[in-house]
């Protein structure tokens, strides 16, 4: 007869391992994620009026990090937002993501338009071979839907899809 073992819980008194690493700080990967899946999620800018004051601080001849402290933002935060003014004279954050219009589909996207406006039944794994072949450029399903919806297309079911049942259109 075989013995079955299992994983013992911790106490309720004692910290995991997980909870440890994240009241430790050691490691940033394990303090600055927000999403499930472990991807790096910006926070919002600071408010303009903490940031006006923080210049304020800064232009009355005191130094950047103790406009750091003072306001409790970190010592780069201070000394960012100090070049940042000295540069453009503003205190409005910088634009954050990338540039739109940019991307391998964007010089594509009137051939893209053809081929759904054409055979609105087309699934995006065909739409992907259909690219493909054309021009060459190798793209993922969910990225094609996902400019195809940005250009004001709306998506619709066909279950099941018209290439597991052997049909070009569905009837």
């Amino acid at each position: 007869m075989t013995e079955r073992r299992r994983r013992k819980r911790p106490a309720a008194g004692r910290a995991t391992a997980w909870s440890v690493k994240l009241e430790s700080g050691n490691s940033h990967r394990h303090q600055n994620v927000i999403h499930h899946d472990w991807r790096w999620i910006m926070e919002k800018s600071y408010s303009a009026d903490l940031r006006s004051r923080i210049v304020d601080h800064i232009a009355s001849w005191q130094s950047r990090h103790s406009a750091s402290r003072q306001f409790g933002v970190s010592p780069s935060c201070a000394v960012k937002l100090a070049q940042r003014v000295a540069t453009t004279g503003s205190v409005a954050p910088a634009r954050q993501g990338r540039p739109p219009g940019d991307g391998k589909l964007a010089p594509h996207m009137a051939a893209l338009m053809k081929w759904v406006h054409a055979e609105p039944d087309l699934t995006m794994p065909e739409l992907s071979a259909r690219l493909i072949a054309a021009t060459g450029v190798r793209a993922r399903p969910t990225s094609l839907s996902r400019v195809l919806l940005k250009a004001g297309y709306s998506l619709r079911n066909v279950w099941p899809a018209p290439s597991t049942r052997g049909l070009s259109k569905v009837a």
